[in-house]
């Protein structure tokens, strides 16, 4: 009985840590930090970002007011960023995890990932790794464990590695050693999770409390692991790591985890008093937390040491406890009912062991007369299928004697039929020749159709490089000439000006205020001929300035920038320069917007750019259909770079977004 019982503990363990969402309830300087952001931007997508990342956290803390509240922020202020709507479809589906409803919380899940596909930076990327390793957890809880692993393997672990986020990759790691462990194989599951262990002591704390949270438990997880394969110490040093944090979070969930771990590894030495001790801890923490299924967890164990100890009655108690509770699979309370029966047959108390007895053999004759229908059902079906198999073989045999009665026939023509395919097949290898010809003739046509529009692109792009770059020296030209020419002379007037002794001191200051306005206009017509800022500080620097520059009382431009280098050729800076100028210039011209959003990112030699604002939009067909030279040059630029780009505009605003290919 023993040994059952033990297999029966190892498939709950088992399956306890997809289950729970573990916390040091240490977070509430995270959620005001995220609070205050909402409240205090006035920037929509800011807004939608957080309260997205807030709903998420409330629920794992089970505050379900406080997940829809602001869920519904950010569904509201998520409607202007493509991303974050795309985003707001994990966000969503939330609620079908709440509701316990893991079929449609799959589907929301795969749904969002199929929309993120498409985004390239880093968020999206942590983001398609959170929702791959859910979907991993999913398909393991629902005994599809290769699907489980394939996901975390094939999908979650190469996208995790494109950003390097130590905490991610260390989460993929635990996931596929518990699942391996959960297989049975503890040696392998050791080494993911020292993997894991490894990628998590390069992050720290500063990011988010479930950083902190993960590490700990992963800390225990490994520890249980190691204990099962008699390496004790090895765990406790890892059960150490995790007390050091614990000690200051008495009230966290992760305790019940902590005091399992350690009990057992009392227990593992023979230790049977203070392994109870432990597990009355972590069974407190759990009635704390309401905790049901770790609850059952430890009380299983307690029960063992009790056993060990030979308290028999006390021990009993706690089994039928748990029988009791309604929680346990029947398979289980069958095998309880049995040890409670020979417990009671030790205390000698005959009459209860015989009733636990009448108990175990009743759940059994009615487990086993369901597995008796399945047997029967299963024998009716070969039955079935062999009775199936014999009327095949008579109409098998009946088709034989006919089919011999058709070769006769059939072999009178054979000799004609013969004939005709060798006839035909001669026609038609005359004709496969014939068409094959008249195919090659085609296809070197065309060839040197391709090739002669490839050399026409060629030339088209060498003309427009030539023009561009023809545009480019001439705005030097003429901004070198603006400011060492008139700038200076502008500059050396007001000198003298003011040191002339005029009658009337409101007429030089007149004078003066209209040289200062013309030196300032003179500098700005230098700027946008010729940022300096580009050629000295790079293209980060230089539309970081030109959003401050263009920016007013009327219109916020706010500028985000992702994983930007300076191994962009100056070629492509100034052409990504005078994209961005031209989108922002028709918005502020155009657009009657309050809020323009540019954001810039950079992955290898792919370069992307996406313009934002909230005002009137425009009809897409007239637009592409219009004549308007800044159009012009901006498809040019980005034709130049072998780029693509889309525009999505209605009455709410306007979104450029442009994909580039760079040259390091």
């Amino acid at each position: 009985m023993q040994r059952i019982v033990l297999t029966v503990f190892c498939l709950v363990f088992s399956f306890g840590y997809a289950q729970r969402l573990n916390t040091l309830y240490d977070d509430k300087a995270f959620t005001d930090s995220l609070s205050r952001v909402i409240q205090t931007t006035k920037n929509d997508s800011i807004k939608a970002f957080n309260a997205f990342k807030l709903a998420d956290l409330y629920r794992k803390n089970k505050n379900m007011s406080a997940f829809r509240q602001y869920l519904k922020i950010g569904n509201q202020f998520a409607a202007t960023s493509p991303y974050l709507k795309d985003s707001g479809i994990y966000y969503n589906a939330l609620e079908y995890a709440v509701k316990n409803d893991p079929n449609r919380y799959a589907a929301g899940m795969k749904a969002a990932l199929q929309k993120l596909k498409k985004y390239r930076f880093e968020e999206s990327y942590n983001l398609q790794t959170l929702i791959l390793q859910n979907l991993s957890i999913y398909y393991q809880t629902h005994n599809n464990p290769k699907e489980a692993l394939r996901i975390l393997t094939d999908e979650a672990i190469p996208l995790a590695k494109k950003y390097n986020n130590p905490t991610v990759l260390g989460n993929l790691y635990s996931l596929i050693g518990i699942a391996i462990m959960n297989n049975g194989d503890r040696t392998k599951a050791n080494e993911y999770f020292q993997k894991a262990i490894g990628e998590m002591e390069k992050d720290s704390p500063k990011k988010a409390p479930d950083v902190l949270e993960s590490k700990i438990e992963l800390y225990i997880v490994a520890a249980e692991n190691l204990i099962y394969r008699d390496q004790l110490q090895a765990a406790q040093k890892l059960l150490n790591k995790a007390f050091s944090v614990l000690k200051n979070h008495p009230k966290s969930n992760l305790n019940g985890l902590y005091y399992f771990a350690d009990g057992l590894s009392y227990f593992k030495q023979n230790k049977f008093n203070r392994a109870i001790a432990s597990y009355d801890k972590g069974i407190a923490n759990c009635l704390l937390n309401k905790d049901m299924f770790s609850l059952d967890r430890l009380r299983f164990v307690k029960y063992q040491a009790l056993y060990a100890l030979e308290k028999y009655k006390e021990s009993n108690d706690i089994l039928i406890e748990m029988v009791d509770s309604g929680r346990l699979l029947l398979g289980d309370q069958k095998n309880y009912y049995k040890e409670i029966a020979l417990t009671f047959e030790k205390l000698g108390e005959y009459k209860k062991a015989n009733e636990y007895n009448q108990k175990y053999i009743q759940l059994n004759d009615s487990l086993t007369a369901s597995n008796t229908k399945e047997e029967i059902a299963l024998l009716e079906a070969k039955f079935n299928k062999i009775e199936n198999e014999t009327k095949i073989k008579e109409l098998k045999t009946e088709k034989a004697k006919a089919d011999l009665a058709i070769q006769n026939n059939t072999l009178k023509n054979s000799l004609l039929v013969l004939l005709s395919m060798v006839l035909l097949i001669g026609i038609t290898f005359i004709f496969i020749q014939i068409r094959n010809k008249e195919k090659l003739i085609k296809e070197k046509e065309l060839k040197s159709k391709q090739k002669i529009d490839l050399l026409k692109k060629q030339k088209e792009v060498e003309i427009i490089q030539a023009m561009l770059d023809g545009e480019e020296v001439e705005r030097k030209r003429i901004a070198k000439e603006l400011h060492d020419g008139i700038g200076s002379k502008l500059s050396a007037l007001k000198i003298m000006l003011s040191r002339l002794d005029l009658h009337e001191s409101r007429s030089k200051e007149q004078i003066n205020q209209l040289i200062s306005t013309s030196i300032n206009e003179l500098r700005q017509i230098s700027y946008n001929l010729v940022p300096e800022t580009l050629l000295k500080l790079g293209i980060e620097k230089a539309l970081s300035d030109l959003c401050y520059l263009l920016h007013s009382d009327t219109t916020k431009i706010e500028f985000q920038s992702f994983g930007m280098t300076n191994n962009i050729p100056i070629s492509s800076q100034i052409n990504i320069y005078r994209i961005i100028q031209e989108l922002i210039n028709n918005a502020l011209k155009h657009s009657d917007c309050t809020e323009i959003l540019v954001s810039c990112s950079q992955n290898e030699n792919m370069f992307y750019i996406a313009v934002e604002d909230n005002g009137k939009g425009f009809n897409l067909e007239q637009m592409e259909s219009g004549t308007g030279l800044g159009l012009k040059n901006i498809k040019s630029r980005i034709e130049l770079l072998d780029g693509s780009y889309t525009i999505d505009s209605n009455e709410t605003g306007t979104a450029y977004n442009i994909e580039l290919k760079i040259k390091a």
